[in-house]
């Protein structure tokens, strides 16, 4: 646009015709490069847009195909046991749960793409925030079998009994969706979250002893549709996780990145603004946060 104004100040200088004549030939020159980025760009997005449907498909059917298996199985074969009844049943369960949290990535993501996610912020104490996140995740290690994983949560001693102003809900998304990824990736070994205060900023980090294939992929990654391992069919999911997380970041004022190293592991970091506030001004109990909705009625024992 600047160019195309100069060009028009010069015509009205009147300036001499191979003078204009020139400057009409370097404005077409870079009109046809735009134009050639423009269909690029919309060969792209046509491209994502095709692989993104690819995968929704996939990850849809999947679910809902075990759960309308096992269902006919229960209901026509009258020879099932009490024991395969259970089993049964068990993996219809898991199967509801992993179509809910692809349809909630999916909402999730185009919310935060339509800009109309808002930050609500609440007093939380951190370390029993964090031991919420750890007694969940223990549950979920069990369900997920992975019994050679050790998972520890790290809460600096001096900062027990902090308190701090924050969006809970969105801090509880992000370490959900890094934590289920290091699980995901990682068959032994350990898995530790946690946070740091640092120069005004609470940095929260998720450590694992995975795969580690992520180097030079460091910043690919946090992109929409981008899977951390796309050569194994048996890591479901759209790749909207890390895509959610950068985004959630970003509208708390922080910034995520990470670290790997092939066959060693890879690192997730995060950061917000350090808003520390006196226990005596917490704000009365807000509703009932997921976790906690998640883990009421089960008894978990925390190692």
């Amino acid at each position: 646009m600047q160019f195309i104004k100069i060009w028009l100040w010069r015509i009205k200088r009147k300036l001499p015709q191979n003078q204009v004549d020139a400057d009409y030939m370097e404005m077409a020159k870079k009109l046809k490069k735009l134009e050639i980025q423009v269909e690029k760009n919309a060969e792209q997005i046509e491209l994502a847009k095709a692989s993104f449907l690819k995968n929704i498909y996939h990850e849809i059917r999947t679910p809902l195909n075990a759960i309308m298996g096992f269902t006919n199985l229960i209901a026509n074969d009258k020879k099932i046991s009490p024991e395969e009844k259970e089993e049964f049943i068990s993996l219809m369960n898991k199967s509801s749960q992993d179509f809910l949290r692809i349809m909630d990535d999916i909402i999730q993501a185009s919310l935060l793409e339509a800009g109309v996610v808002n930050i609500k912020k609440e007093v939380c104490q951190l370390a029993t925030f964090i031991d919420e996140i750890h007694t969940y995740f223990n549950i979920r290690k069990h369900i997920l079998e992975k019994k050679s994983i050790v998972f520890l949560r790290n809460i600096p001693e001096k900062y027990i009994d902090l308190h701090i102003l924050c969006d809970k809900q969105k801090i509880n998304q992000i370490l959900y969706h890094l934590l289920e990824n290091a699980f995901k990736f990682t068959e032994k070994g350990t898995i530790e979250f946690g946070f740091h205060v640092k120069n005004q900023l609470i940095e929260f980090y998720v450590k694992d002893s995975g795969i580690g294939k992520l180097t030079g992929k460091e910043d690919f990654i946090f992109g929409s549709f981008t899977k951390i391992d796309n050569t194994d069919s048996s890591k479901n999911g759209l790749g909207l996780g890390l895509s959610i997380c950068k985004n959630l970041v970003r509208l708390m004022n922080g910034k995520i990145w990470c670290q790997s190293k092939p066959g060693k592991g890879s690192s997730f970091f995060f950061t917000i603004p350090f808003q520390p506030v006196e226990h005596e001004q917490s704000v009365p109990a807000q509703k009932t946060s997921l976790i906690e909705k998640t883990l009421k009625g089960h008894n978990s024992l925390v190692v």
